[in-house]
């Protein structure tokens, strides 16, 4: 099943009164709404989402033709559509939800990688603090072997038989 076109939109969001023009092309397998801002795209979109849900639009006269059938606001809940719409309200409710669980969107399948990738990064975040470490150790002797063989020759050039 597949919607086809709106039949009509009356008094429905911004939609005072539209019906299909015969000049505009039939929904295809994929569609983008795309328009100014105020056009009508959020209400489109509920339109969608409620018939995504099988439930009867809160507002106004809503008929669309799915299959070549007229489906109408109270008919809703009997229509199947197979169809995802991503709309605002869609993440809300399950990418940010503000109640509950985190929704499963976050898991994409990857997640073995994704504990690898931690591990190895763990483990070459805890050899590169040991080889810092290790570098600063081996300046700090080489500062102090420095220091003491000044000092050698200090004591060397000011011994009296150096004074020459």
């Amino acid at each position: 099943m597949s919607i086809t076109r709106i039949g009509r939109l009356r008094d429905y969001g911004i939609f005072r009164d539209f019906t299909w023009p015969s000049n505009l092309p039939e929904f295809g397998r994929y569609n983008l709404i795309y328009a100014w801002n105020w056009s009508g795209k959020t209400t489109l979109s509920r339109l969608f989402r409620a018939l995504e849900d099988r439930t009867a639009p809160v507002a106004g006269q809503v008929t669309v033709i799915v299959d070549g059938h007229k489906v109408s606001n109270e008919n809703f809940g009997q229509v199947a559509v197979p169809m995802r719409v991503v709309n605002r309200h869609f993440v809300a409710e399950s990418v940010f939800p503000t109640e509950g669980d985190v929704a499963p969107i976050f898991i994409l399948g990857k997640q073995k990688q994704v504990d690898q990738l931690e591990t190895t990064l763990a483990q070459q975040q805890t050899k590169l603090r040991h080889d810092r470490k290790k570098l600063t150790d081996g300046e700090t002797e080489l500062d102090k072997f420095c220091i003491d063989r000044a000092k050698v020759i200090k004591e060397t050039l000011t011994t009296p038989t150096h004074n020459n």
